[in-house]
Formats: C-alpha cells, sequence, structure tokens
C-alpha cells in the first residue's frame, strides 16, 4: 500500500510559522502580569507612628533615615523583619538597629494605606499599594499600627493602587482590578461587604455578623476594583487586618485581543490542510 505524504504550500507554511511566532510573541507579553499575581497580605506591621526624632529612631533605630514631622511612617528598606522589643510598649516589636535605611511618611493622620514590599526583606515598590479611605488606628508615639478601624465612618473602603509614582500623601494612581483572598474583621454589628468593578458594578456581596475576635472571611472574589462596607451604624466599630489579595489581575480584552489576532492565521492554515488531504 502505498502511503502518499503530503506537507504545506510554501506560502502556508510561512502563514503558520507567523502565527507560531505571534503565539509565542503574545504569551510573552502576558508573563508580566502573570508574575503580578502573586499572594499579598496587607497587615500594617511594618508601620509606626512616629512624633519626634526620639520615637522614630526608637522604632527604626539610629542609621535610618527619613524622619520630617509626626506621622505614619513605613520602612523602605530594610534587612530583617521587626524583631526587637519595643523600648516604649511590652508586647510591641520594632526593627533591630541598622534594619532600615530608610522610611516613607504615609500620612500625618490616619491610616492612608500600605505599600507593597516586593519580599519579606525587601524593598516597597512605591508603585503599587493598598489604599483605605474612612480607617485609622489609636497610635502613640512608637506604636506598630497592626490593625485599622472605620474613623467615625459608616461607609469606609479600600482599593488596589498602581501608579508611578504612588504616593498616599496626595491619593494618586490608577485603580486596579484584584482578586481579594481572604480578609480578617470584627467589630459588633451586622454589615455587609461589597466587591465592586471600576464602573461601579456590584460584582459579589456578603452580610456578615461581626464578633469581637478577629474573624477571617474566605472570600475569591476576582476583578473587583473597591471594597465596600455598609450597613456600619453611627459609633460601631469595624476592625480590620490580614486583607490578602492577588494584585493586580491581567484585564481580559488584553487576552482577547491577542486571540483574536491569532484567528485569521489558524482558519488560513487549516482551509489549506483540508485542500491538501482533498487531493
Amino acid at each position: 500500500m502505498k502511503i502518499q505524504q503530503w506537507s504545506l504550500p510554501i506560502k502556508s507554511q510561512r502563514r503558520a510559522s507567523l502565527a507560531v511566532a505571534l503565539l509565542a510573541a503574545f504569551t510573552a507579553a502576558q508573563q508580566p502580569l502573570r508574575a503580578q499575581l502573586t499572594p499579598y497580605t496587607f497587615n500594617w506591621s511594618d508601620e509606626y507612628y512616629c512624633n519626634s526624632l526620639s520615637s522614630y529612631e526608637g522604632v527604626f533605630g539610629g542609621l535610618a533615615t527619613g524622619y520630617s514631622s509626626a506621622g505614619i511612617y513605613q520602612a523602605i528598606s530594610t534587612t530583617a523583619n521587626p524583631t526587637a522589643p519595643s523600648p516604649y510598649y511590652s508586647g510591641e516589636t520594632v526593627y533591630a538597629s541598622g534594619a532600615v535605611s530608610s522610611t516613607v511618611r504615609l500620612a500625618t493622620t490616619g491610616v492612608p494605606g500600605e505599600y507593597v514590599q516586593t519580599s519579606t526583606t525587601g524593598l516597597p515598590s512605591r508603585t503599587e499599594g493598598l489604599a483605605l479611605v474612612g480607617w485609622t488606628q489609636s497610635l502613640n508615639p512608637g506604636y506598630q499600627v497592626r490593625n485599622v478601624f472605620n474613623a467615625n465612618s459608616t461607609a469606609p473602603y479600600f482599593q488596589y493602587l498602581t501608579g508611578n509614582p504612588l504616593s498616599f500623601l496626595t491619593p494618586s494612581g490608577n485603580q486596579a482590578a484584584f482578586t481579594l483572598n481572604s480578609i480578617d474583621l470584627a467589630g459588633g454589628s451586622t454589615i455587609t461587604i461589597q466587591g465592586k468593578d471600576a464602573a461601579n458594578n456590584v460584582l459579589d456581596s456578603l452580610q456578615v455578623s461581626l464578633t469581637s475576635a478577629l474573624t477571617t472571611y474566605t472570600l475569591n472574589w476576582a476583578g473587583i476594583t473597591t471594597l465596600n462596607f455598609s450597613g456600619v451604624n453611627s459609633g460601631d466599630q469595624v476592625t480590620m487586618d490580614n486583607v490578602a489579595c492577588n494584585n493586580p489581575v491581567p484585564e481580559p480584552t488584553t487576552m482577547i485581543a491577542g486571540a483574536l489576532l491569532l484567528l485569521p492565521f489558524g482558519a488560513s492554515t487549516l482551509r489549506n490542510l483540508r485542500r491538501k488531504r482533498g487531493v
């Protein structure tokens, strides 16, 4: 029995090669986006309130630079996590001397958010972070922020922002869609949390009855840009900690556009294959 061998015409081979090349380029282009899909937990443990150079050096060490005036400071460059006992409060931990080279002042009052740390011992990106609106902490000199609560606000919320540079002192940056994996909440009332997109559409919603102890709520809400808290009665305190999310998610339109770009080449190749088999 004679086996017929066949191959694609030169034009079809070129088209197929081009399609493969485009697919490889498109895949490579998506890698930076995928690389950002890493879990990160915001717990504000690297933020401290300092109202004097003395309290600043007591937290970050005498070698740190960046103090200007009273406010909340986050370590910029660290060689270690907070490990030394605080000279101010029992149970608090601060940075060992020389562990921090510099800091950034986030705000004078309230807790505006936190920059993403690129690693547990690395630098905050200064281009990505969680921006808080309506949250604060009762801070004393040298006190670690740890968690936050609503500042007399009945509708606090937070957003994931990106931008270069990103400053919480003068809120700027672009809203980025992210996946909220889980969040720790405590309080004494029943509230509603809503995950909204950039057009303010509610994508996910959950009503929770808070207790005095921090409780972890696993959500895995994807594609949200804002997390809103509603139903908070005046005078009620909602405490928040350990906001775990994946930051930020690739835009679906980008992936769809790339796939549509390859369709004409794939269709052309299939037509040529059918013609060849019919010979």
